[in-house]
């Protein structure tokens, strides 16, 4: 809406700038939900694209599965509560879910291909091997490539990670910067290419859609396990 607003504003940077008629959302980690409840909320969204991201109220999938289990939260006494996790509502829009495979914050499987699972087709998925959650940002580039949480080590701040909460914080933003996980540069062109060949044919740039396939999924310096419900 701002955007909107700042296209047909005189004086603004962005007059006559601002494409209103081919608009997409592009989310990343908890972004990647802000992005479904934009989708689900505004019908201007002509589709979406979740990095890192999906399904984290849960699955059905993954309920049983150890790796998925949500962290134990301390609940006071007569606070209503549910036991039962809420996914949150499928927008109707094309989608398109990256993950990375070595993502240790968003677990591909317990949130992303559940994601792309129930999301309404068309809707594709592009898996990328050696990626962690931190794959799709630029953290990883900074603080000897050990990312923000690098900086703060380095500022003596080390110790505070030892322990909660801070612990959880040097994990998320460390995931993704170090061995086993690839370069996060390898990364960057595989991302992009998937992401501007489906903004092109969401918006009919491309009649028919070019570089989606599985077809390309060994054309990248990474592996990447690409899978589609298109109807």
């Amino acid at each position: 809406d701002f955007l909107t607003t700042q296209g047909s504003k005189e004086g603004s940077v962005l007059i006559d700038h601002v494409d209103t008629e081919h608009v997409a959302a592009v989310g990343h980690s908890a972004g990647g939900g802000t992005i479904v409840g934009a989708a689900n909320a505004n019908p201007a969204i002509d589709g979406y694209v979740s990095l890192a991201s999906g399904l984290f109220g849960g699955s059905a999938a993954a309920a049983n599965d150890p790796e998925c289990a949500r962290p134990k939260t301390t609940v006071k006494p007569g606070t209503p509560s549910t036991t039962t996790p809420v996914a949150p509502a499928t927008p109707k829009q094309p989608s398109l879910f990256i993950g990375g495979a070595n993502d240790h914050i968003a677990v591909a499987k317990c949130v992303t291909i559940p994601a792309f699972n129930v999301a309404t087709a068309p809707t594709r998925l592009w898996l990328i091997d050696k990626v962690g959650h931190n794959g799709f940002d630029d953290f990883c580039r900074v603080g000897n490539n050990a990312g923000i949480i690098g900086v703060a080590i380095a500022s003596g701040l080390g110790d505070a990670f030892k322990t909660e909460p801070f612990a959880s914080s040097k994990r998320l933003g460390e995931d993704g910067c170090k061995t086993p996980n690839a370069p996060v540069t390898d990364a960057y062109p595989i991302i992009n290419h998937a992401i501007t060949a489906w903004l092109r044919n969401l918006f009919g740039i491309d009649a028919k859609p070019l570089g989606l396939d599985a077809s390309v999924a060994k054309s990248f310096s990474l592996s990447v396990q690409i899978e589609e419900r298109l109807g």
